[in-house]
């Protein structure tokens, strides 16, 4: 091979070097950045942990206070049914009682 052949093969190998360290800097630089992250992250996580147990418990607090008076509401409801078809039942059977005393049918 001659001198400026070479010459140009040495200088495209240097540029293709130059060309190949830009992407492995950035790698570098974003394996850095992950690394300090996750130390900080770190010592934010309990603080972070707490605050969200706290608004956890808030809002379960919240949504008790506002379930509350509905819950009671259904189950007033339901006995209220329940009384109802027990009561229902009980008269129908005294009117069947009744009827076939007399002799006649429901």
């Amino acid at each position: 091979m001659s001198t400026p052949g070479s010459i140009a093969l040495i200088l495209l190998i240097v540029q293709a070097l130059i060309c190949a360290l830009v992407p492995l800097a950035i790698a570098g630089g974003l394996v850095y950045a992950m690394h300090k992250l996750r130390k900080g992250a770190e010592r934010a996580m309990p603080k972070a942990q707490a605050f969200t147990a706290q608004v956890a418990a808030g809002t379960r607090t919240v949504c008790d206070k506002i379930a509350e008076p509905l819950i009671r509401a259904h189950a007033a409801a339901g006995n209220a049914q329940t009384v109802a078809a027990s009561t229902r039942s009980r008269v129908q059977a005294r009117v069947q009682t009744f009827m076939s005393g007399r002799g006649r049918r429901v």
